[in-house]
């Protein structure tokens, strides 16, 4: 069996065996092994960088030989422009947190752009060292950027329904600041204000804001044709930024909305 460098755990295998021996036609075996990476990262190799809007992120681990010589990174490349990889090699003993360094270990980090777009995506992280046993390494990570004002659900659903205040008709909005403060939405327009319109519940500052969002009386299933992606561009108090689109989804029916909204984005 071929083990991937990072395992560091035990492995169990079962092979079956088919023969012509009476009563042992089928034969079950099974064996284990403990398998042990050439290369540790500590305290683990999930690599997992995130940032708030217009931050930068990162996320450092320890490198290590687990037979004892020192490492040496002679590459380190990734596929995602808004990632940097560095990497240092420690020359003397430190304390990081929880984390000892000794000499012969490297520090790898991964540091995120402050203008990486926001979403989550995954990657590889391909590693070039100078351990015999490990000369190439392959290492999954995952970048997440946190919209700074964040919509929930993600955007709104309208379609028309006998129930004027009911599903479908209108939806609130939660709009949430994610670090710490309060604001306020100054302005609201929407993209087909002959079909929804969208105001703001509450004025007052705070850390949430409710928004509602809902069809214009009169609308019904023959005014909309197929489905219609609209948005509600909103700007804030916020000192720097500039206005908020959060999707909606309008058809003549619930069935005509079932899609994945776009995502919430800065104009």
């Amino acid at each position: 069996t071929k083990t991937a460098p990072l395992l560091d755990r035990r492995v169990s295998k079962s092979v079956a065996v088919r023969t012509d021996a009476e009563g042992m036609s089928n034969i079950n075996l099974r064996f284990s092994v403990d398998v042990r990476t050439p290369i540790h990262f500590l305290p683990n190799n999930r690599l997992v960088v995130t940032a708030l809007e217009g931050e930068e992120g990162r996320k450092r681990v320890l490198l290590r030989r687990a037979d004892g010589e020192t490492l040496e990174i002679l590459e380190a490349e990734i596929g995602d422009p808004s990632i940097e990889v560095v990497t240092s090699t420690v020359v003397e003993k430190e304390h990081r947190g929880a984390l000892e360094a000794i000499p012969g270990d490297v520090w790898l980090e991964l540091a995120l752009d402050g203008d990486a777009p926001i979403g989550s995506r995954t990657g590889k992280l391909h590693l070039s060292t100078n351990h015999p046993a490990a000369p190439s390494l392959e290492v999954s990570y995952a970048a997440r950027v946190r919209p700074l004002i964040e919509p929930r659900p993600a955007g709104a659903r309208l379609w028309p329904s006998p129930v004027v205040s009911g599903e479908g008709h209108s939806n609130i909005l939660t709009l949430s600041l994610n670090r710490k403060g309060r604001f306020t939405v100054t302005g609201v327009t929407v993209s087909h204000p002959e079909i929804f319109s969208a105001d703001v519940i509450s004025n007052e500052p705070g850390p949430r804001q409710l928004l509602r969002v809902e069809l214009i009386e009169g609308v019904g299933p023959d005014t909309i044709t197929g489905t219609i992606q609209g948005w509600i561009e909103m700007t804030t108090d916020i000192p720097g930024y500039s206005s908020l689109a959060v999707p909606v989804l309008a058809a003549a029916s619930r069935e005509g909305t079932l899609r994945r909204f776009p995502t919430a984005r800065r104009k």
